[in-house]
């Protein structure tokens, strides 16, 4: 029988953990919990803010009633070196060998100061010798890395895995009709673009500017108080028909700049699969709630579709637990949860 694992994304807002069991058919949600982040931060050189995180962590898992001790936590895209590669054909054994000088060529730090994994994307077919396959590399500091395990541990939790957010959330796409698609979660201080072509991530590309700089732009255009500024936005977002489009003025410089940046990783993708061309945005993150967002993402990428991602849908739901009115918000901690 599967065991109930927990997906746990850190956030600089928020915390997000899931309970989730394989089943048969599917994935089940047991529980959810959701909490803020104490210290604003992933992590902290301070004690007394790691402690803080950690205290909070407790509460939140706590809040899940698990079953289980089993967690893989999200790493946010700033703290991930993610490169699609390609290279010559090569078995498992060669490619496990020969990764390591792969990687010196596009990791820019050193090999010995990261943890490193790498899957094979695609491959010529059996037989095939010429041409190249792509490899998915993804490093993460070491540092980093152990800084979380060790924040697990005290928090009595044990570690099967630590994974980037945008690659936790790709598994939601993985049965979908394989054209490319833009997936983009807007969090509270980056904005994180993948894109997903072939049921696989191709691209990742990261900016930092998200919710906070939206609310920053209300807070500074009309004089509002920062929690005020936040309901506005989240009341009012870039919807024209509302608040007589007071709201949508004072967010769109902000918002025009990372459409911008999402662009540019289209551009980046479009540029090697000319015969390919996106026109599919998958919305995540607590800001994609923003009224008005579809439509204007649509309008700005010039895309003929514009979703919000629901990680819940075709899963499967323990007797009493609704899907919560912010579902977008819990795309990472499920992805993770759902990972073998």
């Amino acid at each position: 029988m599967a065991e109930e694992i927990i997906g746990l994304d850190i956030g600089t807002s928020s915390l997000k953990a899931v309970a989730v069991k394989a089943t048969s058919k599917s994935f089940a949600v047991r529980n959810i919990s959701i909490a803020t982040n104490p210290i604003g931060r992933v992590l902290s050189d301070s004690p007394a803010e790691q402690d803080k995180l950690v205290a909070q962590i407790k509460t939140l898992i706590k809040n899940l009633q698990p079953v289980s001790n089993k967690i893989r936590v999200g790493l946010a895209e700033n703290q991930v070196f993610t490169r699609v590669i390609s290279v010559p054909v090569l078995s498992e054994a060669e490619l496990s060998t020969a990764i390591r000088w792969e990687a010196e060529q596009h990791i820019p730090v050193p090999i010995s100061e990261v943890q490193l994994d790498y899957t094979v994307l695609s491959r010529p077919a059996k037989g095939v010798k010429e041409g190249s396959m792509e490899v998915l590399l993804v490093a993460a500091k070491q540092e980093t890395v152990n800084r979380l395990a060790d924040m697990m541990s005290l928090a009595g939790m044990e570690v099967v895995g630590i994974e980037p957010g945008l690659l936790a959330s790709s598994r939601y796409f993985s049965g979908s009709d394989g054209s490319p698609l833009l997936l983009a979660n807007i969090g509270a201080t980056t904005s994180d673009f993948a894109i997903i072509s072939e049921n696989r991530l191709n691209l990742t590309y990261s900016v930092p500017m998200a919710g906070v700089a939206l609310t920053r732009a209300i807070e500074s255009n009309l004089g509002l108080e920062v929690l005020q500024a936040e309901e506005y936005k989240r009341a009012y977002g870039i919807d024209p028909r509302l608040m007589e489009g007071k709201v949508r003025n004072a967010l769109m410089p902000v918002f025009s700049a990372i459409m911008s940046e999402a662009k540019k990783a289209i551009n980046a993708f479009e540029s090697t699969k000319r015969s390919k061309k996106v026109q599919r945005v998958v919305l995540s993150g607590g800001s994609a709630l923003m009224p008005g967002i579809s439509t204007e993402t649509a309008n700005q990428l010039g895309v003929s579709e514009v979703i919000l991602i629901n990680p819940f849908q075709g899963l499967e739901l323990s007797i009493g637990l609704k899907i919560p009115a912010e579902a977008a918000v819990y795309s990472v901690a499920i992805g993770l949860a759902m990972g073998v």
